[in-house]
């Protein structure tokens, strides 16, 4: 994903990777995801609320783990080979 996606401009206060961008994308497809505003907040708390009681040289990590756990869990998608 080397061009700019407007549909996660409500995450950029995240560090995500160019990778973590591509597995949102692919979840929100492959659940059938249209609203994707709601869905996104929910990633954002569940980043958020991970990283909060994590260590600081880890708080990316836990945040990143935790959020896409959820999106995965939540829309039931399976992906293979998906950043933690």
């Amino acid at each position: 994903m080397n061009r700019y996606d407007s549909r996660l401009d409500q995450l950029n206060e995240l560090p995500l990777t160019k990778e973590d961008k591509h597995f949102i994308l692919h979840c929100l497809r492959e659940g059938g995801v249209v609203d994707y505003p709601p869905v996104l907040a929910a990633y954002q708390a569940c980043w958020h609320n991970a990283a909060e009681s994590a260590t600081v040289p880890q708080r990316d990590n836990v945040g990143r783990r935790a959020a896409n756990t959820f999106l995965r869990e939540a829309l039931g998608v399976e992906a293979l080979g998906h950043p933690r």
